[in-house]
């Protein structure tokens, strides 16, 4: 396993201000990513420090700088460049690798786009030199590094009705048995033209949200919801139901930690 990082696995996602990391979009137009941070100081210094000035972190400023290729059907170069014509807000996150990827981190909050600037090389592709700065700080993002990543594996509903058993997870040529870990995700795309519902399972429920509940996925729509209070799956508590039409069928994905 390389015990250093490159620069082109690294991720940045964007999506509407406060939105949830499993609900950003990968924006792929990037490239040079620079990531600062700096501590303002404040001097403490009291008699009592002798021959020595004290000093304290006060606040901390973060910049995010990148370079884009100026590409106006690109999603991410749009959204972008819309917060900042706009004076809107925009959620980021800047991490060292895939959010589903072990030991990925980095910051996520909501910025503002403070710098647009267009570049014009003669006999190069035009670029913008983008700056953003936060204007809420969310959390620094560290993916567990026991987090397991199973999918994407295809269910199909027989006469519109089908049970996912967690302990017995389509994965490869096998299964995958998720006991005594707990789901901290889930991604569905629905490929029916009916919508489909996910609830707790009629026997051996398992719970997707502490107070439960159904996960309905619209038709041709893909749902990626983080989930904070899910069960560990256990005999009891290890199935889930679908409900749908006919031979409708999905794919998943689905991250669990220990």
């Amino acid at each position: 396993m390389a015990d250093y990082v490159l620069g082109k696995d690294a991720v940045l996602y964007q999506g509407t201000a406060a939105a949830a990391l499993g609900s950003l979009t990968e924006m792929s137009n990037v490239r040079d990513v620079t990531l600062s941070m700096e501590g303002e100081e404040a001097d403490v210094t009291t008699r009592a420090a002798g021959d020595w000035r004290a000093t304290a972190v006060a606040f901390k400023t973060m910049t995010l700088e990148w370079e884009m290729l100026w590409k106006p059907d690109d999603a991410g170069f749009e959204a972008i460049k819309d917060a900042f014509l706009d004076g809107t807000e925009i959620e980021l996150a800047a991490l060292t690798g895939a959010r589903e990827t072990a030991n990925s981190e980095g910051p996520k909050g909501t910025f503002v786009i403070t710098g647009f600037s267009r570049n014009e090389p003669l006999g190069e592709g035009v670029t913008v030199s983008v700056t953003a700065k936060p204007s809420l700080f969310d959390e620094w993002v560290k993916v567990a590094d026991d987090t397991d990543k199973i999918g994407p594996f295809t269910l199909t509903l027989a006469a519109g009705a089908a049970t996912l058993d967690l302990t017995a997870i389509p994965y490869g040529a096998g299964t995958y048995d998720a006991s005594t870990k707990t789901m901290t995700r889930i991604k569905v795309t629905n490929k029916g033209a009916n919508e489909l519902v996910i609830s707790e399972g009629a026997s051996n429920g398992y719970k997707l949200f502490g107070g439960g509940g159904d996960l309905t996925v619209p038709a041709g729509v893909t749902v990626d919801y983080p989930l904070a209070d899910a069960q560990e799956v256990g005999a009891s508590y290890l199935a889930l139901d679908l409900a749908g039409t006919s031979t409708q069928t999905s794919t998943w994905t689905l991250w669990f930690e220990d």
